[in-house]
């Protein structure tokens, strides 16, 4: 999709309305033409996105194959494919029927009614408008439409509503349409008389908007072509190029700017793009692989619904330029966020979810968050988290308070954005919810008392086998927790249970509580089934017929009398905290007798899932009870190296216990950057703080956890601390603030260790760049405050404006001119370049007034334009020079460049290229520069990480698979030599081609390569000619750090000219790094020393590995490397042997990577873990030192939930 950068971003979070608060936008099926049935790929597009459809006029162009107009078949196809649930309009006119018309009220609403149903279309609203037929205006009054209202009702249509259509101002027509008859208002007009104020529609809109009578109802703004402009009406809008697509967009733009953006905001307006005349297609919406709209009705309405956030003033900037683009500007994405139920004075999140954009990169989308009830959650109290397409949002209610408020999270582009809303729930102080899941003792019981399906899935009740049939009851195992000695904790209860087959017909099955026990184990004397008597056991029915045959598949649940059971039941099982931590069973069965196959098979909670639906079997329930203590949130912070957070506030407090008797402590996932001791808790009660101080010049993140326990229960409150380095200091490196040259003026002032130099030229005109264009006035053109730019300093600029060199000036309207600036770092610290400055002001108009900048080839930073500013963009003072401050302070970041450190010895070389002067000689159009400087922060010079001997061959003990003899700790290696004439294999005992320079390629290692070369064993050669051969190396990191692979070294050269001198290396596939061709070399590249032996000889040869798309061996993964030699004469020619010595892999190890800590608390019965940091997930496993562990599933982006089924279990977070 195209989106053009020109719409400037207008931040605006507007008034909170809820999700479903948002204009409307219909579709009008006035002179549908049939072809669009043939094209509903693109049909779908608008139809699949609008929000209602105005039915009229459906015969009313002729039909094809006559006419262009849809025939039935096309009606049908065409309305067939609108989703029916979304509202549907048809219109009445006075005029068609009695007394106008010979026929009835009631002929033509039954008509009307069949017209648009045989179509597959259904009405829901009827809009009645005066018409004026044969010269009489034929008009609606109140008892007209009480008759259509009576008529309605009387004939199986009294949920369709009435609407009133009024197309000017009339006040008697406006009258009645405010009796409470009409639900809605529809305003016909054009799209030109919204932009021009035509029959004063806007004071009409207005009225409607403020009248009590009609402030409530709906507007609907029937919008059915534009008309010839008047440019005097127009308030400046432009009156070229008018179609509809562009003056629809402009009408909603005069109505959001005359009502409002709470007025467009509303679900009460509705927007109907139709058209009456048979010249405005209906489709294509769009064009050019649908990266733009076209002037269609679909077009326009698609515009309106994919841009509806900028029209409403959600996000971007409604103006002429959006109205008239045809651009499809397509919203961000987000995904969605569930709604969400907490105890009073706890964190709702952090929620994930994640966003995306068609062009702007996720890390540059902007979010914004709302709530509909700020005593609840104030709008600070929502905070976002994540990075990139990955995001989270925490809410914290306010304390104590409870109830619900609705959030509404917006994220933005900057042009349009896309709202997702979910509904936070605060119970009252001292009210639990949780969920308790059945635990894995849950089963069946047969008749015959066997316990059977202890370990599976999934379990059958009923009956089944063959005959005789066995009956099987289904019971489910649940711990009741612990709320201390509270007299019927439970308030509000519910049982859920996942339903996923049948066979036969399903008899009535119902469900029973039955006494709780201290043990999770289901008993044989559990069982019952087949009997009208009642259960002789301690079990209560809690309700009747919960399974039937009528159940569909699914998630199956308590009624509201089953809940109302359920309740009471476990209260009295949890007995004032007697039953705490002990067992309830829950079992479904049937008292019917059994006389065929009839059973349903249900999910047990060894088959339940927690995602994308949650079938686990359960209870989830509202309690009072002892609830831990809460803290209030503090976000993550940002900090410079060396610096501390300062006390960041939060509160504390607990519903049951003294806030005085909570004990705090804090920890540290990083103790490296943040030790436990650096970690201060302060002030008392309620009110308490935090204060982190890093170690310094430490960077890096670490979790900062604050705990809080109320001697039973505990809380956990976790920020991330992110220290980044410290920020740079930009000071001036050199200036030129006096000039004492016009072709090459001296630098004023350098830094330490700068050298700097500067050469001036111009074009046009009597003579160069002037220091003393004035005679009579020296230094009128200079900068007196003191600044570089807007640079202060130090030093400070020289304040000397009367005497000559105090400025520099391109005079008498030269064309242009140029400064060309060289600044050498003799220093052994880098420099980042911050920005270009100069102060310029021309002292009449056809001065150069436009300029560049420019970073000249030869330089050690990135070089091209830097900036071109707009045409004469320098200020001219019309010859009014009054003082020595009217200069435009101008100052160019450098800091944008791709590579803008000047490092150590390096050079910049900087042009600022003067434009766009007269050149006719004209007198005193000047232009003045002074004050120009380039600023920069020292940076320590930081050296390229070590470089570590990964594996290295210089010894050779075999021929054919010689062994590494220099290998990194945790690293295995081994090496292939194949030769391609098997009887002239690789061998080792020719010591004339071992390699004596000590160095790997190039590489010096540590360690260094052996010296050694009057031995055999010290060189791998391939002998006499032989075409060609390959030597694979093999490397495996078994450590716990990943290696950053930099090169490959070997040593090779060639006794006489018929080797095998040319080569290839290669990472095979299969391996931990990207495989793929390094390299090829030349033909007969490697050097041939023509007999003349010499251990010096060898070609250094280093072929880098940086350049992969992943070089970095990860822990336990492997990669071979392949060195094929080729372009050997084959002739068995004596001497003609290859050498190769000295092969080495070089890299980097790098730091282990500690997971960050894993967090988790308790939601619901399930444990919810939560991390930060990208590349990790959770695994588990029932033992602690035995067993695999298990990815825990979705447990690779938090937060992960995980429901507590196993009796024990071990967590873990790993790396990916």
């Amino acid at each position: 999709m195209t989106r053009t950068t020109i719409f400037a971003w207008f931040a605006v979070f507007c008034l909170w309305a809820s999700e479903a608060s948002a204009y409307k936008v219909w579709l009008g099926t006035h002179k549908w033409e049939g072809v669009a049935a043939d094209n509903l790929d693109q049909w779908d597009m608008a139809i699949d996105k609008i929000d209602g459809i105005n039915y009229v006029l459906l015969d009313a162009r002729p039909a094809r194959p006559a006419g262009d107009g849809a025939n039935t078949s096309d009606w049908d196809t065409m309305i067939g494919r609108i989703d029916q649930s979304i509202p549907g309009m048809a219109e009445i006119a006075r005029s068609q029927y009695a007394p106008a018309h010979s026929r009835t009220l009631a002929e033509r609403m039954a008509n009307e009614f069949a017209t648009v149903e045989n179509r597959g279309g259904e009405i829901d609203i009827i809009m009645l408008y005066d018409e004026e037929k044969d010269g009489t205006v034929w008009k609606f009054y109140l008892q007209d439409v009480q008759d259509v209202r009576d008529w309605l009702d009387n004939n199986g249509h009294g949920d369709v509503t009435l609407c009133f259509n009024l197309r000017n101002n009339d006040q008697e027509r406006l009258a009645l349409a405010q009796e409470a008859i009409f639900d809605g208002v529809m305003i016909e007009a054009s799209a030109t008389r919204w932009v021009e104020d035509r029959y004063n529609v806007h004071t009409l809109l207005q009225d409607l908007w403020t009248d009590p009578s009609t402030s409530n109802k709906k507007i609907y703004f029937q919008i059915p072509r534009h008309e010839t402009p008047v440019a005097s009406a127009r308030n400046g809008i432009p009156t070229s190029p008018i179609n509809q697509y562009i003056e629809t967009r402009r009408a909603l733009w005069v109505i959001k700017d005359l009502m409002g953006d709470a007025f467009m905001q509303s679900d009460q307006v509705i927007f109907i793009v139709c058209n009456y005349g048979d010249t405005f297609d209906t489709f294509p919406e769009t064009a050019s692989n649908d990266t733009l709209y076209v002037n269609t009705k679909s077009g326009v309405a698609l515009s309106l619904i994919e841009q509806r956030s900028a029209f409403e003033g959600r996000t971007g900037l409604v103006d002429e330029t959006l109205c008239a683009s045809y651009d499809r500007l397509l919203a961000p994405t987000i995904s969605s966020i569930a709604d969400q139920t907490v105890q009073a004075n706890t964190l709702a999140g952090p929620l994930a979810f994640t966003i995306d954009d068609d062009l702007t990169v996720p890390s540059a989308l902007t979010l914004t968050g709302a709530s509909s009830d700020t005593n609840l959650v104030p709008l600070e109290n929502i905070f976002f988290g994540g990075s990139g397409s990955n995001r989270t949002v925490t809410v914290a209610p306010a304390f104590g308070q409870s109830g619900t408020a609705e959030i509404r999270v917006l994220v933005s582009d900057g042009t349009l954005g896309t709202t997702e809303t979910f509904e936070v729930s605060v119970l009252p102080p001292g009210i639990v919810v949780g969920t308790i899941y059945s635990s894995g003792t849950d089963c069946s019981i047969k008749e015959d008392s066997v316990i059977e399906k202890l370990t599976d899935a999934t379990v059958d009740v009923g009956c089944r086998g063959g005959s005789p049939y066995v009956e099987r009851c289904t019971v489910y195992v649940f711990e009741l927790p612990d709320f201390g000695a509270v007299g019927n904790p439970f308030s509000a209860a519910g049982f859920a249970f996942n339903f996923i087959g049948k066979d036969g017909t399903l008899r009535d099955y119902d469900l029973y509580g039955l006494g709780r026990r201290s043990s999770s184990t289901v008993l044989a004397s559990d069982y019952y089934a087949l009997s009208s008597t009642p259960d002789p056991t301690d079990a209560t029915r809690l309700q009747q017929d919960i399974l039937t045959a009528a159940t569909p598949l699914g998630l199956v649940g308590t009624s509201a009398t089953g809940s109302s059971g359920l309740v009471a039941y476990l209260n009295a099982q949890f007995a004032a905290g007697a039953g705490a931590g002990e067992y309830v069973f829950l079992r479904i069965n049937s008292t019917a007798p059994k006389s065929a196959i009839s059973y349903a098979t249900l999910t047990l909670s060894e088959g339940g899932v927690a995602v994308p639906t949650d079938t686990r079997p359960r209870i989830t329930y509202q309690a009072v009870g002892n609830t831990p203590p809460y803290m209030g949130f503090i976000a993550d912070q940002t900090i410079p190296a060396n610096t501390s957070t300062g006390p960041l506030a939060f509160t504390l407090g607990d519903d049951s216990t003294p806030v005085g008797s909570i004990t705090l402590e804090a920890d540290s996932s990083n103790t490296s950057l943040v030790p436990v001791a650096n970690i201060v808790l302060g002030g008392s009660g309620s009110n308490r703080t935090v204060t982190v101080t890093p170690v310094a010049e430490e960077v890096g993140s670490a979790q900062v956890s604050i705990i809080a326990s109320d001697g039973t229960l505990s809380a956990t409150n976790t920020f991330t601390l992110t220290v980044t380095p410290p920020p740079l200091v930009y000071e001036l490196i050199a200036g030129w603030d006096t000039w004492d040259s016009t072709t090459a003026p001296g630098v004023s002032y350098t830094a330490a260790n700068i050298t700097a130099s500067a050469t001036a030229s111009a074009e046009d005109g009597s003579s160069d760049w002037s220091r003393t264009d004035d005679g009579s006035d020296p230094g009128r053109g200079s900068s007196g405050d003191g600044t570089w730019g807007t640079h202060a300093g130090p030093p400070a600029a020289s304040a000397t404006t009367d005497v000559h060199g105090c400025n520099f000036a391109l005079t008498n309207a030269k064309t242009n001119g140029q400064i060309t600036v060289t600044i050498n770092n003799a220093g052994t610290e880098d420099i980042a370049l911050g920005a270009f400055h100069f102060d310029a002001v021309a002292f009449r108009s056809k001065a150069a007034r436009t300029y560049a900048l420019n970073v000249l080839d030869g330089s050690d930073v990135t070089a091209g334009n830097v900036f071109t500013s707009p045409t004469d963009a320098i200020t001219d003072l019309g010859g009014d020079l009054v003082g020595h401050d009217q200069h435009d302070e101008i100052d160019i970041d450098l800091t944008g460049l791709a590579d803008n450190v000047l490092e150590a010895g390096g050079t910049a070389i900087l042009q600022i290229m003067f434009t766009g002067g007269a050149g006719d000689g004209s007198g005193g159009h000047h232009l003045f520069v002074d004050n120009l400087g380039l600023s920069g922060a020292f940076t320590e010079t930081v050296a390229p990480p070590a470089l570590d001997l990964i594996a290295g061959w210089d010894v050779w003990n075999s021929g054919a698979v010689p062994s590494a003899n220099v290998v990194a700790t945790y690293i295995t290696a081994s090496a292939v030599a194949i030769s391609e004439d098997p009887t002239r294999p690789w061998h080792v005992t020719d010591e004339r081609g071992a390699s004596a320079d000590g160095t790997w390629g190039s590489f010096s290692g540590a360690p260094t390569a052996s010296v050694t070369t009057n031995a055999d064993f010290e060189n791998l050669e391939l002998p006499n000619a032989v075409t060609g051969g390959t030597l694979t190396f093999s490397v495996t990191n078994n450590g716990t750090a990943g290696i950053e692979l930099d090169t490959f070294h070997f040593d090779a050269y060639a006794f006489r000219s018929k080797a095998a001198r040319t080569y290839e290396l290669s990472v095979l596939p299969g391996g931990g790094i990207s495989a793929g061709v390094i390299y090829t070399s030349g033909v007969q590249e490697i050097t041939e020393v023509n007999g003349a032996w010499d251990n010096f000889a060898h070609d250094d040869i280093d072929h880098s590995l940086t350049g992969l798309a992943d070089n970095t061996l990860g822990a336990g993964e492997s990669v071979q490397f392949r060195l094929t030699f080729s372009g050997g004469a084959g002739d068995a020619s004596g001497g003609h042997d290859l050498w190769v010595d000295n092969v080495a892999i070089s890299g980097t190890i790098l730091p282990s990577t500690e997971p960050p800590m894993l967090e988790y608390n308790m939601g619901g019965g399930d444990m919810v873990f939560n991390w930060t940091g990208d590349g990790f997930k959770v695994q588990s496993r029932t033992n602690l030192t035995m067993g695999t562990w298990q990815d825990v599933p979705g447990g690779d982006l938090p937060p992960v939930t995980n429901s507590t089924t196993d009796p024990a279990a071990f967590f873990r977070l790993i790396g990916q």
